[in-house]
Formats: C-alpha cells, sequence, structure tokens
C-alpha cells in the first residue's frame, strides 16, 4: 500500500492541511485560521503559523510523515523565457534577471519547461528558509514546496484559462497557444470580470475557463454571473484538484539550492548545534578565566621569589644570588634551628650530659673483666656500646655493674657466641626517664 500524500496548502488567511490517500483514493482535510501574510517582502513571524499547521496535521495524523508545502503565487514571481537548445540554467537566470524587482543572490529560482517555452519561478530565499524552519521546529518536514498556480497550471492539457480565487487575491495562468504559460501574480477579486474579459477573449469561440473559489463563505451576489464558457468550482472540490494536481507534480519543486530539505530531524539538529555553540561560548570563558588567573599566580610567583632574593641577598651577602634560594634559606632555617632550640627530651643539668654518662658507664665497668670495645654511640637519651668479651657471664656482669648508673635503665645484653672464640655484645642503655 503506498503511504498517503500529506499537502498544506497556504492560502489567504487560513491553513488547510489535505490528506490524499492514493491507494483509495480517499482526501480528509483540516482547517486551521492563520494570518498568511500577503507578500514575504515584509517582516513575518511564522511561529504562530507553524503551530497551527502541526495542530492540523496532528488532527489528521499525519504529523510523522513529510509534507508537500503549497504557497500562494503572490510569494513568487514568475516569468515565461523562449525555450533554446543548450541554454543553461544560469544563462536563464540572467536572462530572467531584467524582468524581477529583486537581485539573484536573494532569490531561489526553478526552470518548468514547457515545450518552446520554459517557466521561471522565484521565491525570496530569506523569508521561505525562516518559514521552513519555523516548521521543523514544530516537528513539520517539508519534502517539496510548490507555488499554487504553476501546480494547477501543470495539469492543465487544453487552452484554458485558470484563476485561484480567495478572500483577497485573484491568481491565475493561462495555456498560451503558440506555448508556454501566462502567469498573473496578484489582483483584486473585484477585477476578475475584467481578468477573465482579457484573458479567455470576446469573440464567438471565448478560451474556457476555471475559477478555484477558496472563499469558505461566499455571500449570494459576491461576484458578477460568470458566462458560460466559464466554470465555477467550489471550495471543497477546489481544494481537492488542487490536492490531486500537487501530488502528481514532478517539476517545479522549490526545494532546491539553498532551500534544499536538511531532513526530518534538522530542527533538532539546529537545537544541537546551538547547544554546541553556548557550550564551546561558554568553554572558550572558562579558559579565558583560567588564563587571567594563571597570569596573576604567575606575577605572584614571581613577586615572591624577588622578595626572596632580596632577602637572601641581605642575610648573606654575596656577587651572585643563587637561583634556588628558597631551599638555601630553608636550609639554613633548619640548621639555626638545630643550633639553638633544645630538645624537648633533653636533661636538665649537667649530669645529663652524653659524655658525662659514658664516662660514669666506663668507670662502672667491673675491673676484673676483659672488655674489647668496637663502638660507643652516644646522645642525648641513650648510649649503646657494642664490643667483645670472653664469656656470656661476662656481658651480664657487665650489664649488672652499668645498671647501677644513677638514672639510667640498662636492657639485657645481647650476646653471640663467635666462631673463633669469644662472645660478641650489644648493650642499650635509656635514661630512666625516657625509657620505654
Amino acid at each position: 500500500m503506498r503511504p498517503p500524500r500529506v499537502l498544506v496548502m497556504l492560502s489567504d488567511a487560513a491553513v488547510t492541511v489535505v490528506r490524499l490517500d492514493i491507494a483509495d483514493g480517499g482526501l480528509r482535510v483540516a482547517e486551521r485560521d492563520g494570518v498568511v501574510p500577503d507578500t514575504l517582502f515584509t517582516a513575518c513571524d511564522f511561529g504562530e503559523l507553524a503551530v497551527r499547521t502541526r495542530e492540523a496535521l496532528a488532527e489528521l495524523e499525519a504529523a510523522d510523515g513529510p509534507v508537500t508545502l503549497v504557497i500562494p503565487a503572490n510569494w513568487a514571481f514568475t516569468h515565461v523565457v523562449e525555450s533554446q537548445p543548450r541554454r543553461t540554467g544560469e544563462a536563464l537566470a540572467f536572462e530572467v534577471e531584467t524582468f524581477l524587482p529583486v537581485g539573484l543572490e536573494d532569490l531561489t529560482i526553478v526552470f518548468v519547461p514547457n515545450g518552446r517555452a520554459t517557466l521561471a519561478i522565484a521565491v525570496p530565499t530569506q523569508p521561505v528558509r525562516q518559514l521552513l524552519t519555523a516548521l521543523e521546529r514544530e516537528g513539520v518536514t517539508v519534502e517539496h514546496l510548490l507555488v499554487d498556480t504553476v501546480v494547477v497550471a501543470s495539469r492543465a492539457d487544453d487552452d484554458r484559462v485558470i484563476l485561484i480565487r480567495d478572500e483577497r487575491w485573484l491568481r491565475g495562468c493561462t495555456v498560451a497557444t503558440e506555448g508556454g504559460r501566462d502567469f498573473v501574480l496578484r489582483a483584486s477579486p473585484a477585477e476578475l470580470g475584467a481578468v477573465l474579459a482579457e484573458w479567455t477573449g470576446s469573440d464567438e469561440s471565448p478560451r474556457p475557463a476555471t475559477v478555484l473559489d477558496l472563499r469558505r463563505a461566499v455571500p449570494e451576489g459576491s461576484h458578477p454571473p460568470l458566462e458560460t464558457h466559464i466554470e465555477s468550482v467550489g471550495r471543497d472540490a477546489a481544494i481537492e484538484q488542487l490536492a490531486r494536481a500537487a501530488a502528481g507534480m514532478e517539476d517545479g519543486d522549490l526545494r532546491v539550492g539553498p532551500l534544499g530539505a536538511r531532513g526530518r530531524w534538522s530542527h533538532v539538529e539546529q537545537r544541537a548545534q546551538a547547544a554546541l555553540a553556548a557550550a564551546i561560548l561558554l568553554l572558550v570563558g572558562v579558559l579565558a578565566g583560567l588564563h587571567v588567573r594563571s597570569r596573576a599566580l604567575n606575577e605572584q610567583v614571581a613577586d615572591l621569589y624577588s622578595a626572596q632574593l632580596k632577602v637572601y641577598g641581605t642575610v648573606f651577602p654575596v656577587d651572585t644570588l643563587p637561583a634556588g634560594a628558597a631551599l638555601r634559606l630553608a636550609s639554613e632555617r633548619k640548621r639555626l634551628e638545630g643550633l639553638t632550640r633544645p630538645s624537648p627530651a633533653a636533661p636538665r643539668g649537667p649530669e645529663a650530659e652524653p659524655l658525662d654518662v659514658f664516662r660514669g658507664f666506663v668507670a662502672a665497668l667491673p675491673a676484673d673483666v676483659r672488655v674489647y670495645l668496637e663502638q660507643a654511640r652516644l646522645d642525648e637519651t641513650q648510649v649503646s656500646l657494642r664490643g667483645r668479651t670472653a664469656e656470656h657471664r661476662d656481658a651480664e656482669r657487665i650489664v649488672e655493674a652499668l645498671g647501677k648508673v644513677p638514672g639510667v635503665v640498662v636492657r639485657p645484653p645481647r650476646t653471640t657466641r663467635l666462631a673463633d672464640g669469644g662472645v660478641e655484645f650489644s648493650i642499650l642503655a635509656r635514661r630512666a626517664g625516657d625509657a620505654p
């Protein structure tokens, strides 16, 4: 089963959404009132128009698929040029530009060949892009972009005049006898009779004409009676003719170049790009702040280093100041503290001097024990002795003798029998107040 075609038609002051089920020929219509601007060359806000379009699509359960957008002819420029072999689109554009009030750089233009003539269709790029963007933000994906008079003209297979009429404007086209189409972009509904007389002719064989009347409420006597060769089609039938013509349209799609389709999720991509841009700006701001802070810290470090060199030069008057002045100052401070600050565990009185303690140890050694002293270590809190003697018992006697020294606690000796004879001992003595 082929998917339905969904068309969004903008005309006068209404948004008309048509769901055309091609498989069974069914047609469903939803409408929303919406202010459609007469021209795109004035400031336009398409936000409300996009919201109403989304609501109408939701009513027809067609909000998820792509749509064909049909815009009124008074939003576009058309011109018929003579077709010639091997004429490029660029050459045709330059020829058409002389008949347009706007430069080509501000327009999106396409060409529809028709026998010996070529129809040029142009719309202002920036306003139409704003309309497409507003629709995309509401989740509406525009797959094709067409002009209403070009749509109905594509289905005219005879020398017929076709006019589209709504509450405010009259626009239409005619199939010229010698090839090509003539278009009227905008006229007042009051000029209907004059336009028909000019385009259909007044001879005995007038050109047939069809008026597609899109007005929702047509008061009686609102327009003069039409001639018998002029067919007037009511709103419902006119909408159906436009919808079926647009569904079969092959040429004239303005969704090209700068107005080219960007995919269904382009509005999400735009929001993601905006968020990414904001994140980049935030990151740049953070980096700039860090850079300023880094410069301030570097200046403080430089000032501190200068102060350190100044202090070093004052304390140590030398010709060349060292690179690591801070380390040299810290080392000198520790050295001075070691010389001037007393230890909290240092003993009080002259008897606490290490040499005095050691002298007392030597005096207390047994006179009948032979001792070979290999190492003696002294500090403020303890004395360590290591040496040799003949027997284990001799080492124990040394400890007993040292234990008689006042204010000293001697640990039991650690002894080891040597292979070549004798005993090696290690004795550790501490002040009584420092013993663990």
